[in-house]
């Protein structure tokens, strides 16, 4: 008799499980870089030489839900600034935040915009969704909300160890 009382409570024990949730498309996030990736290390002064056969290294890592849009990196000298010019962009396939993206940059020397005397300059990596770059005239379109940027300072042609900021571009030199 006890075990026809307990029928019915182990015939109905166990979990019930529901079907699947239903989370829609992938949203898209800010492009988020990962600090410790960068390098080289954009606290300290880059020294280079603008002469043949030297180059600057710019590498990071970055995470963002793309949604199916391309990512854009762009590499300029002294962005912003009144004499900051583009140098080069890269495109990058759509991924999901889970997986870390490399983004690597080499810029070889010598270069037109930089003199052959001590100066000091601003490379400047930016990470941004396809929608937000001007791929006919090489610029960004407005401020995207989701650009991501690292810059570092770069003294050339200078033997000095003691030079450092005082004629590196600053907010005095900043363009429109």
């Amino acid at each position: 008799m006890l075990v026809s009382a307990f029928a019915p409570a182990l015939l109905t024990a166990g979990c019930i499980v529901p079907e699947a949730p239903e989370y829609g498309a992938p949203r898209q996030t800010p492009v988020f870089v990962e600090a410790e990736s960068i390098f080289p290390n954009p606290r300290s002064m880059q020294r280079y030489t603008n002469a043949e056969n030297n180059q600057a290294e710019f590498r990071m890592n970055v995470r963002s839900e793309d949604a199916g849009e391309e990512l854009v990196s762009v590499l300029y000298l002294d962005y912003k600034h009144k004499s900051g010019h583009y140098i080069d962009h890269k495109n990058y396939k759509p991924q999901s935040f889970e997986q870390e993206r490399l983004i690597s940059w080499t810029h070889a020397f010598p270069d037109s915009n930089i003199g052959q005397g001590p100066e000091c300059h601003i490379f400047t990596v930016t990470v941004l969704h396809a929608s937000g770059w001007d791929f006919e005239n090489n610029k960004q379109i407005g401020a995207p909300p989701d650009l991501a940027a690292v810059s570092w300072y770069a003294r050339f042609n200078d033997d000095d160890e003691t030079g450092l900021l005082a004629d590196c571009p600053d907010s005095s030199s900043e363009g429109p």
